[in-house]
Order: structure tokens, then sequence, then C-alpha cells
């Protein structure tokens, strides 16, 4: 996954899952909201975002 530090405007790359047991999830939490978005859409970019935008209100892809 790409992580955007809003404070910083870097960018980093994670892994999801554990690279020595790639069954195991490293951010269940996460996973799990993918997982949801993932049954209610057919293909495309997953964006996940836990910010409002300051001028909508809401969350802004």
């Amino acid at each position: 996954m790409r992580i955007a530090l809003p404070k910083t405007g870097k960018e980093v790359w994670r892994p999801l899952f554990d690279p020595e047991n790639p069954d195991v999830p490293l951010f269940p939490e996460l996973m799990a909201r993918l997982d949801a978005i993932e049954r209610e859409r057919i293909g495309g970019l997953m964006l996940v975002r836990d910010w409002k935008d300051d001028k909508e209100g809401r969350p802004l892809p």
C-alpha cells in the first residue's frame, strides 16, 4: 500500500501482508475495509482516506 503523509508530503510503501507469513495481514482493520469496498465494486482503484477535505467536509479521492 502507498501511504501519503499529509504533514511532510512524503509517500511511503508498506506491504499488506507479513513477508515471513503471507497469510497474515499486517493491517487487519484496513484489510476488512478494503474487502468491504471490493464486495461492492467490479474493479478499479481503491482509495481509503481517514481525513475530511476542509472545503467539502467529507473525504475526497
